[in-house]
């Protein structure tokens, strides 16, 4: 059976900053950091592998995909 994947957004210092978990919140966390050019949603066959043992997170890199991103300056 397969482990549900959650999409969510937490805002940090006035960002919005998405990401995907799996897995029990009580297990010990994994967070999978990206980098361009990848992205996080590579990263979903993998969450819900390690939702079986663990809490893992997977964080978008900060400007791409569903994150925004600090205006420049």
């Amino acid at each position: 059976m397969a482990q549900h994947i959650s999409y969510r957004t937490v805002k940090v210092d006035g960002l919005s900053i998405f990401y995907r978990e799996a897995g029990p919140k009580d297990a010990p966390t994994i967070l999978l950091l990206d980098r361009f050019p990848s992205s996080s949603r590579m990263f979903e066959p993998l969450l819900t592998r390690l939702a079986w043992q663990f809490h893992a997170v997977s964080m978008a890199d900060q400007c791409f995909s569903f994150s925004s991103t600090a205006g420049r300056s």
